[in-house]
């Protein structure tokens, strides 16, 4: 559910040509008026929450909350890093979409 609900702010929503923007060249998306800051900011907010619910989630899975939890999980992070970068990738194929975008 989560999922679908991040696939829908970052697809249909200028949110995204926005964070597209600012990673592309945070000095030009100041200077077309975007509020990087802010920008920032909200990313980071969303990171550490979704990261908070992970925990909670783990911790639920699990029944318990153990210093060395994540031990032997590093090639599932890993392979997650690897594709969110073929993805992030496959999104400057379509930066056109992002330049019509009012």
């Amino acid at each position: 559910m989560l999922g679908i609900i991040a696939a829908i702010i970052l697809k249909r929503t200028v949110f995204d040509c926005q964070l597209y923007a600012v990673g592309g060249n945070e000095r030009v998306a100041v200077l077309t008026g975007l509020n990087v800051d802010r920008l920032k900011m909200s990313v980071y907010v969303m990171s550490s929450v979704l990261a908070g619910l992970a925990g909670i989630i783990e911790v639920s899975y699990l029944s318990s909350a153990i210093s060395n939890q994540g031990l032997g999980k590093e090639l599932s992070v890993i392979a997650a890093a690897v594709t969110a970068a073929r993805l992030c990738r496959a999104a400057k194929a379509r930066s056109s979409a992002c330049s019509s975008a009012p």
